[in-house]
């Protein structure tokens, strides 16, 4: 901007200052769009052109905790904008210098109504790429030239504000060039004629068929595009019980992971800057008729129109993504017509009831899983029990790879396990509750050792749908001054609260509609602990307890061989130091997450590599053809 832009904005906040006594209050509707993007938890903001400061008012009031930085370059704007910021600098974005205080990286950058009045708008898309760290995104909002009212509107834009003038394909052209992919299209939506006197909410989900067209204003949400970018397909981003796909996500190094997902939940637990969610009617709608009819529409435009798939190609082919790696095996079934329409490796993981209970039950999934091992290029499984499950099932051994998940060490501390004289024993079962995890199983067999360990205490952390059972259980044997049973923890409590325990049980079973489980994670969290464990001779789970090493094993329903082993370990506690060092050590070896994911990455990069050359030789060829 030159002197006289300057000169220009400063008398025009100054103005405004003069003339609108509530302008520090108002909150413009773009800015209650743009908030409803920023995450649930908090983040760094750089607010590029942040006027009179009520965006940064606004997220304050949000999230106490956001971390926000103001940049504009009106004195009289920052003066305004002073108490809704950590900090505010004064920036010239037409310049191609970065400012010497933005060196930071922010989560977020906003530049809500800038870009149309810089002269060199790819400037400022420049200093937004440059803040931003890898997963960050930007929030940039523009008037939408290509509305069907703008050339009524057209003499409020003046030459003497406005320097550029974008519509949507236009926009993005420069976006990609800067860099930027959009994830998502939101903005104020205006319908032509008595369309236009309906609620907004209404007249945004009307306007959003074709927002070029209906998008009055347009919010754009961009993430930077990244060369190494695998799109991760988790429809439920994430139960409480599964951080270890959290884990998965988090430790990846030589890959970014793009989370797609279909429902969006436990963000407080599980953060995570790029995820991807699937717009769906119900979005925002409390328990209501409305939702249930809403609900209803869902179920009909998926079955019928297939738009969960054409969103995610969409994100997949604008991130520029290499590989798709699909979690769970219907997951993977469904992601088929993508591999197909990207041309893009796929890797299907399998994480237990996908592979033994449904395609029992469901003999509809044996026939899928067919069509899903030649389309996949990859199975990964978490055993060589559940390899053979797959191979039983028709799939190629030569697909199969068998890589844990693992768990994070370094957010597990190792403690060793001793008991003092004169305190209890405690026992921790942490789990959700189901049939296969065999808790009654655990209740039955302290009810039978409580005579023989009086010292023995139980303690239960779960939830699900075997709470009710469990509870009457417990009052049935009259266990109630020995048993405890507790809400299910989010995840870092849950391994805070373990310290407090010496011994953790986990005696799964096959039950006759055969769920299984593959290799329970709370079993390794534990044995990564320190914690001497008692399980049974299931799934895959020999893989991380061997017995008389890091525990004990015993055969799946055998409450009498489970209560013998329980007494067995709990008048060993001079074992115990040893039991939780050779487990630490087999977690280390075997069950280590950066290792398992480094494993993971190095196949990711030998399917990227081989896609790539299998694209040249058919380029090639097409050329030869012509």
């Amino acid at each position: 901007m030159t002197i006289n832009d300057q000169r220009y904005y400063e008398n025009y906040w100054r103005h405004r200052l003069k003339h609108e006594p509530g302008l520090t209050r108002q909150i413009p509707l773009r800015i209650k769009l743009a908030l409803t993007h920023l995450p649930p938890w908090p983040v760094t903001i750089l607010d590029l052109g942040c006027g009179e400061g009520s965006l940064g008012r606004a997220a304050k009031a949000i999230n106490p905790r956001h971390r926000l930085v103001g940049a504009d370059i009106a004195p009289t704007a920052l003066k305004l904008a002073r108490s809704g910021y950590d900090s505010v600098i004064p920036v010239d974005f037409d310049r191609p210098r970065r400012p010497a205080k933005l060196r930071q990286k922010f989560d977020v950058v906003t530049a809500l109504e800038v870009i149309e009045h810089l002269r060199h708008p790819g400037r400022l898309l420049g200093l937004a790429f440059t803040s931003l760290l890898p997963g960050g995104k930007l929030i940039l909002s523009f008037p939408n030239t290509q509305w069907w009212g703008f050339k009524h509107d057209r003499p409020a834009y003046t030459t003497a504000d406005h320097n550029q003038f974008f519509n949507l394909n236009s926009i993005t052209k420069l976006l990609n060039r800067q860099g930027f992919w959009i994830e998502t299209i939101d903005g104020i939506f205006t319908l032509p004629w008595y369309f236009g006197r309906l609620p907004h909410p209404l007249q945004k989900f009307l306007g959003q068929v074709r927002p070029d067209l209906f998008g009055y204003q347009l919010i754009l949400v961009c993430r930077k595009k990244n060369k190494s970018t695998v799109a991760h397909l988790i429809k439920d981003y994430l139960n409480p019980s599964e951080s270890w796909l959290y884990t998965q996500v988090t430790t990846s190094r030589q890959t970014f992971p793009l989370v797609l997902c279909r429902n969006r939940k436990n963000l407080d637990q599980f953060p995570y800057p790029a995820l991807g969610k699937y717009p769906l009617l119900t979005d925002n709608l409390g328990p209501s008729l409305f939702r249930k009819t809403a609900a209803l529409a869902q179920t009909l435009k998926d079955r019928w129109l297939g738009p969960e798939n054409k969103y995610y190609r969409r994100l997949i082919t604008a991130s520029g993504a290499r590989l798709i790696h699909a979690h769970y095996g219907p997951t993977g079934w469904e992601a088929i017509g993508l591999k197909r329409q990207t041309h893009l490796p796929l890797v299907v993981s399998f994480y237990g009831g996908d592979a033994y209970w449904l395609p029992t039950n469901f003999p509809i999934w044996r026939r899928r899983y067919l069509n899903l091992w030649r389309a996949a290029d990859v199975i990964i499984v978490k055993g060589p029990k559940m390899k053979q499950r797959l191979v039983e099932l028709g799939c190629p051994q030569s697909k199969i790879r068998i890589i844990d998940h693992g768990v994070n060490l370094a957010k597990i501390p190792f403690r060793p396990r001793r008991r003092q004289p004169g305190e209890p024993v405690r026992l921790l079962s942490a789990c959700t509750l189901v049939d296969y995890k065999g808790v009654s199983h655990t209740v039955q067999a302290v009810a039978r050792v409580r005579l023989a360990l009086p010292q023995l205490r139980l303690t239960i952390f779960g939830s699900g749908p075997q709470e009710k059972q469990i509870k009457k259980l417990i009052n049935e044997l009259k266990l109630n001054q020995i048993v405890s049973l507790k809400p299910f923890l989010p995840w870092g409590k849950l391994i805070k609260a373990c310290g407090r325990y010496q011994l953790f049980i986990h005696p799964s079973y096959t039950t006759p509609d055969n769920k299984q489980e593959g290799v329970p994670t709370s079993l390794i969290e534990r044995a990564a602990s320190g914690m001497p464990v008692i399980a049974t001779r299931h799934a895959d789970i020999p893989e991380i307890v061997k017995n008389g090493l890091n525990g004990y094993l015993v055969p799946e329903n055998d409450v009498q061989a489970l209560a013998e082993k329980l007494i067995t370990l709990v008048n060993q506690p001079e074992r115990w130091r040893q039991f939780g060092q050779n487990g630490r050590k087999l977690v280390i070896k075997s069950f280590d997450a950066v290792k398992q994911t480094a494993v993971r990455e190095r196949l990711y990069a030998s399917l990227i590599a081989g896609n790539a050359s299998r694209k040249y030789v058919r380029s090639g060829n097409a050329a030869v053809r012509r």
